[in-house]
C-alpha cells in the first residue's frame, strides 16, 4: 500500500489564534474600578482564560484579594505584579490607566463572555490541530475507530465546559423568588435609585424648574410633597441655557432659604456629545464620592447623533444615559426631554419614541391646567401608580438677581401646592371660565383683549390680560364648549346650554360678573 504524505499549511505557517485584548482590558479595567464587576463574572471566568499572561496574573492576583474582603485596586494590586516594561509603560503604569478608561460595570460580563469564548475557540483550535497531526502522524495500520473515539472524548470534555455556565430554563418558584431584591427609593413609591427616568413635557411648562426644586430638596433632605425624600449629594447637567438655569437656581436657593453657595449640590454647565464625556464624567463622579441623583437637562443638549428619529442613534444615547446609574452612589437618574412633534397633552412621548422609552423606567410628564403644573407619568411607568403632584412655576426676584444697571430681574421658580391650594386654583379656574364663557354668550365677534377688558382683568403694566384669557379659552375648548370656525372663536350648542346655566346660577347667588 502506497502512502501519500501531504503538505500540510499548519507546518510551514503559524497559526492565528482568535484574541481579544481590547475587551480583556475592559474588564480588567471594570473590576479595578468597582470590585462588584468580578462577582458577576467569577462563577465562570479564570485567570487561564486571558490570552496575555499579564491579564491573567491580574485577574488571579484580584480574585485573592477579593476573597479576603480587601480593594482590588491599581495601588493594591501593584505590590504583587512585577514591575516590567510594556511598550514604554510600567506594570503600575499600565494598571492605572485599565482603571482609568474602564467602562462601567454593567458591561463586564458582557466582557467575559467574550474572553471566556474566545478561550473556548482556541482550545478548539488546538486540539483540532493536535487531532490532525496525531492522524498524520500515526501508522497505516493504526486504527482509525480508536484516535476518532479519543477526539470525540476530548470534544465532549470541551463542549461540557463551554456550556458549563448554563443555567436550566426552567426553575422552580422557589428559585425564581430567591433572588427578589426590593425597591430602593430616592422618592418614596415614585423614584428608585439606579433607575433612568424621562421627564417629558413642551417647552415652558416647567421641567428645569421641577428639576431644580427636586435637586435641591434632595441635597436637603426634605419632605417633597408629603413623600419622604432619601438626603444626598446631586448632579445637574445644565446643558440647555445653562445662564437661565444659574439664575433659577440662585432665585430658589432665596426662596427655599439655604446658601447656593455651599449647598451639597454640583452642576456640568454646557452642552456636549454624552457619548464622548461619559467616561470623564465617571471618573470625577468617583473622585466627589459619587451622588444620589443625578439631572440630565436636557437629552437632546447631550445627543451626540445626526438625527433623534433614528431607533439606532437614540437607542445609543439612551443607553449612555443609563450606563449613569451605575456610577459611583447607585443615583437615580432624570432626563428631562422634549416630546415628540404634535404630542397630545394624552400621549407626552420624549423625542425618539418607542426605542428611547423601552430603554427608560418610567417616562414621568408634566401636565398644565391653568396655572397648576401636575408631575404624572405615561406610556411607561415601572412601579405602583401614584397621585399626582401639583406645583406652580412662581415669578420671583431676589436682590442678588439684577441686571448691569441695578435693576431686579424677575425669573420663575417651581412651589408645591398643598391640597387646598388645588382647590383654590381649580375654584379659580372655573370661575374665569364661567366669565369667559358669559361674556361669549353676549358678545359673539369680541376679542381676547376685549374679554380682558370686560373682565377687568389687566396686567401690572396696565395692558389687557390677554394670556388670562386664552388660557380660560383653551380649557373651554377641551370641554368642547368653545371651538374655532374661520378663525374665529364661537359657543358650541353645548357651550350655549352652559353659559345659560351659569347666567342662571348667577342670578339666583345674586352675583355678577365683569364691568
Amino acid at each position: 500500500m502506497n502512502v501519500v504524505k501531504l503538505r500540510l499549511g499548519m507546518q510551514n505557517e503559524p497559526r492565528v489564534l482568535p484574541v481579544n485584548l481590547e475587551a480583556e482590558q475592559a474588564l480588567i479595567g471594570a473590576i479595578l474600578v468597582n470590585n462588584q464587576a468580578f462577582e458577576r463574572v467569577a462563577s465562570f471566568l479564570r485567570p487561564e482564560h486571558f490570552s496575555e499572561s499579564l491579564h491573567g496574573k491580574i485577574y488571579s492576583v484580584a480574585a485573592s484579594l477579593i476573597s479576603q474582603n480587601k480593594k482590588a485596586t491599581p495601588i493594591n494590586l501593584r505590590t504583587f505584579i512585577a514591575d516590567q516594561d510594556l511598550g514604554g509603560v510600567t506594570a503600575g503604569q499600565y494598571l492605572a490607566r485599565l482603571a482609568a478608561e474602564a467602562t462601567t460595570v454593567i458591561n463586564a460580563e458582557d466582557y467575559a463572555r467574550t474572553v471566556y469564548d474566545l478561550a473556548m475557540r482556541r482550545e478548539f483550535i488546538l486540539q483540532a490541530d493536535e487531532w490532525i497531526q496525531k492522524a498524520c502522524d500515526s501508522p497505516v495500520e493504526a486504527s482509525p475507530r480508536i484516535q476518532i473515539a479519543a477526539a470525540m472524548h476530548s470534544l465532549e470534555s470541551l463542549q461540557e465546559r463551554a456550556s458549563f455556565d448554563e443555567q436550566p430554563l426552567i426553575i422552580s418558584s422557589g428559585d425564581f423568588t430567591s433572588d427578589f431584591v426590593p425597591p430602593d427609593y430616592l422618592l418614596q413609591g415614585i423614584l428608585q435609585r439606579r433607575f433612568l427616568y424621562s421627564l417629558t413635557a413642551p417647552t415652558g411648562t416647567g421641567k428645569t424648574n421641577f428639576l431644580l426644586l427636586l435637586t435641591a430638596t434632595t441635597a436637603l433632605g426634605r419632605v417633597f410633597a408629603g413623600r419622604e425624600l432619601e438626603q444626598g449629594k446631586v448632579l445637574y447637567l445644565a446643558g440647555e441655557n445653562p445662564d437661565d438655569v444659574k439664575m433659577r437656581w440662585i432665585a430658589l436657593a432665596s426662596e427655599m432659604g439655604f446658601d447656593h453657595r455651599t449647598i451639597p449640590v454640583h452642576f456640568v454647565p454646557g452642552r456636549f456629545r454624552l457619548a464622548e464625556m461619559k467616561a470623564r464624567i465617571q471618573r470625577e463622579v468617583k473622585r466627589h464620592g459619587g451622588f444620589i441623583l443625578i439631572i440630565i437637562d436636557t437629552s437632546a443638549a447631550y445627543f451626540g447623533g445626526d438625527d433623534d428619529n433614528s431607533n439606532v442613534e437614540i437607542l445609543d444615547h439612551a443607553r449612555d444615559m443609563r450606563e449613569f446609574t451605575q456610577f459611583e452612589g447607585g443615583p437615580t437618574v432624570v432626563a428631562a426631554c422634549h416630546p415628540v412633534k404634535n404630542a397630545s397633552s394624552d400621549n407626552l412621548v420624549p423625542r425618539g419614541g418607542g426605542a428611547f422609552v423601552n430603554e427608560m423606567d418610567g417616562n414621568l410628564v408634566l401636565l398644565k391646567a391653568g396655572d397648576v403644573v401636575n408631575l404624572h407619568h405615561q406610556a411607561k411607568f415601572r412601579g405602583p401608580d401614584f397621585e399626582p403632584i401639583a406645583f406652580e412655576n412662581k415669578p420671583v426676584t431676589t436682590d442678588e438677581l439684577r441686571d448691569s444697571k441695578g435693576r431686579h430681574i424677575t425669573t420663575v421658580v417651581a412651589r408645591l401646592l398643598s391640597d387646598v391650594e388645588q382647590q383654590r386654583h381649580g375654584a379659580s379656574e372655573r370661575s374665569d371660565e364661567n366669565q369667559v364663557l358669559l361674556i361669549f354668550a353676549e358678545h359673539q365677534e369680541i376679542s381676547v383683549a376685549g374679554i380682558a377688558n370686560l373682565l377687568g382683568w389687566i396686567t401690572k403694566a396696565g395692558a389687557p390680560h390677554k394670556s388670562k384669557v386664552a388660557r380660560a379659552l383653551e380649557r373651554l375648548k377641551k370641554d368642547k364648549l368653545v371651538t374655532v370656525e374661520r378663525g374665529r372663536n364661537i359657543l358650541t350648542p353645548k357651550g350655549k346650554a352652559e353659559a345659560e346655566r351659569v347666567r342662571r346660577n348667577y342670578e339666583l347667588a345674586g352675583a355678577t360678573y365683569g364691568h
